[in-house]
């Protein structure tokens, strides 16, 4: 899944974005933290709420921990805790469940957290959160290379505002957690495939149809179970 994870370097130490989601990357993620030797500050989550536990003891020790209201609500009965709950089975003791500790509520707009000053926006089940001061931004899935999980049109409509107002902020960096940190450029790219997939779907009989026309026209993008999943939203009650 290309899980991946941020953390956030200032002088006085560490902010960490995300948690692995695999029992193997715990270590290698924790053993890079140690290396900066500086103390991690915080650790905010949206979409990744892993705890990491072993021996009883989170990945994050003691550390702060925030989460915004509308990314609580769906890791404690919504979105993100149906889409664990599915993983357990695939993965098996592989795939890590635990949940972490919410001990702070994240406030939406600009703050400063742990001398960090982040700007943080709803993303339907989680965030996309700016680091102005860096000209960057974490949003849970990007990938210009990649198909995207697309719920339908007005999902279309809602991520393209989001994408277009991630240009006017003028990141020059976006993370995500399952691709590798993508350039600006990534967004024009995301809008046009997104437009292109909602044209698709308003002319296309039915999911079959649909599959076939937008693998004709992005015939090399990786994540094709995106592409289903988007498929199964769209002719959901056809």
């Amino acid at each position: 899944m290309q899980d991946s994870v941020l953390a956030i370097e200032t002088a006085k130490g560490l902010v960490g974005v995300e948690s692995p989601a695999f029992t193997k990357d715990f270590q290698v993620w924790t053993n890079y933290l140690n290396g900066l030797e500086k103390p991690l500050n915080v650790v905010i989550f949206s979409n990744h709420p892993s705890a990491g536990l072993n021996a009883g003891e989170a990945w994050y020790g003691n550390t702060q921990t925030y989460a915004s209201k509308n990314a609580q609500q769906p890791m404690q009965a919504g979105a993100t805790k149906a889409i664990v709950d599915g993983l357990i089975p695939v993965y098996g003791k592989d795939f890590d469940a635990s949940w972490a500790k919410i001990i702070q509520t994240l406030p939406l707009g600009k703050s400063n957290i742990a001398s960090v000053t982040v700007d943080v926006q709803e993303d339907g089940a989680g965030n996309i959160i700016y680091f102005p001061e860096l000209k960057a931004a974490y949003i849970h899935m990007l990938g210009a290379d990649t198909h995207s999980i697309l719920a339908g049109a007005q999902h279309c409509d809602q991520f393209i505002a989001q994408l277009q107002q991630m240009k006017k902020s003028g990141v020059e960096l976006i993370f995500s957690s399952h691709h590798a940190p993508e350039g600006a450029s990534a967004l024009d790219t995301k809008i046009a495939y997104v437009q292109a997939v909602k044209n698709i779907a308003q002319n296309s009989a039915d999911k079959q149809s649909f599959i076939v026309a937008v693998k004709a026209k992005y015939p090399k993008l990786a994540g094709e179970q995106y592409l289903e999943m988007t498929a199964n939203a769209f002719y959901a009650t056809k």
